[in-house]
């Protein structure tokens, strides 16, 4: 067992090193929360656009190959087999939302 580490500490040692370790640990998570939001969020829109976008415009495959997303877990979201989507996934979806044009654009 390594002391002095948040994993020793999850395992069950108590001594001041994997103490100090676990509280580091915890401040951190908290921030990260505080600065990023949840690590999840609901996949509800995200099945919503995926479903929007493989209709008419491009494939699964294309949208994996475009966010860098592994086209399973774009599929899992898509058949509602994820109820939760990680913050990079989302993150990803929102940037290659952003590049696509909006249906003003499309009427020009």
């Amino acid at each position: 067992m390594t002391h002095g580490t948040h994993s020793n500490y999850a395992h069950g040692c108590r001594c001041p090193f994997c103490k100090d370790a676990h509280r580091e640990y915890i401040e951190k998570a908290t921030r990260d929360r505080a600065y990023y939001g949840p690590s999840l969020g609901s996949a509800t829109n995200y099945r919503a656009m995926l479903r929007r976008l493989t209709l008419p415009e491009m494939t699964l495959a294309e949208i994996a190959h475009e966010t860098g997303i592994k086209l399973s877990t774009l599929e899992d979201i898509r058949a509602g087999r994820s109820g939760k989507v990680q913050r990079r996934t989302r993150d990803a979806l929102d940037a290659f939302a952003l590049t696509l044009p909006t249906e003003r654009e499309d009427a020009v």
